[in-house]
């Protein structure tokens, strides 16, 4: 039977919790100094999603939304950036969901190197094209990523 849970922690909840009386978690893929990411599933539709949970506590919209990184995912469209399709405060927690991209370029270069298949110089091009372009759109819009490493890019 699954849990109905509020994310109060840093701490990851257990699979088969159930988030905002909507969204099972079916394994945690992150975990930072702000929050908790998981991999979700809406109990309606059976879309999976990635689910962040904020680590502090949000007593009201006006605050959630002073919030920076909600603030940018809420005004940046670009085809190179994560797509955050909704933000959720629910029992004073904050919640962000967006678009599950199941692979980061980190975990891709490990992966390549176990297979002896190295990136070929098009395809470091292409990939160091595409964080540009997210890059230069962000900086364009007045947000600055303060965290560029390979775990963040996803591909």
């Amino acid at each position: 039977m699954a849990t109905n849970a509020t994310h109060h922690t840093n701490h990851p909840l257990p699979a088969g919790t159930i988030l905002i009386d909507r969204f099972r978690i079916l394994k945690t893929l992150g975990k930072g100094s702000f929050g908790v990411v998981y991999q979700v599933a809406d109990e309606q539709t059976q879309i999976v999603y990635a689910l962040k949970a904020f680590k502090r506590k949000f007593t009201s919209w006006e605050q959630a939304m002073r919030n920076a990184e909600v603030k940018a995912m809420i005004g940046l469209k670009h085809p190179n950036i994560v797509t955050c399709w909704e933000v959720i405060r629910h029992d004073d927690c904050l919640y962000m969901l967006f678009e599950l991209l199941d692979m980061d370029l980190y975990r891709m270069m490990q992966m390549r190197k176990l297979n002896d298949d190295p990136f070929s110089h098009e395809e470091i091009r292409h990939i160091i094209m595409q964080v540009a372009s997210a890059l230069d759109y962000i900086h364009t819009h007045g947000f600055f990523h303060r965290d560029i490493k390979p775990e963040n890019i996803l591909i």
